[in-house]
């Protein structure tokens, strides 16, 4: 990854059915998931923060305060699983309100 992660954790990004896991990066740029080697799908997810419309905090199985959907320009919806939720949350809308 050539930029500099300002955030970053362990995630998962839902890519159809299968839950791809790996590592979050949140950059001045982009929203990254760089998937780990033992996927089927290893493929990363790459999201530039100009291209992000919007972000709504979702709950697992109706109940953990988890899961973290972006919204993007062309209709796309990225599901990812997190943890610590609320903070990637701030992060993300400070860095999408100063893009």
């Amino acid at each position: 990854m050539k930029e500099t992660a300002v955030y970053d954790g362990l995630a998962n990004v839902f890519k159809g059915k299968e839950a791809v896991g790996g590592k979050l990066y949140l950059t001045n740029d982009a929203l990254i998931h760089k998937a780990h080697a033992a996927n089927v799908q290893k493929e990363d997810v790459v999201i530039p923060l100009s291209e992000i419309t919007g972000v709504t905090p979702k709950k697992s199985f109706m109940v953990l305060p988890n899961r973290l959907v972006v919204h993007t320009k062309d209709g796309q919806d990225f599901v990812f699983v997190v943890y610590k939720r609320d903070v990637w949350m701030e992060k993300l809308t400070n860095k999408l309100v100063v893009s």
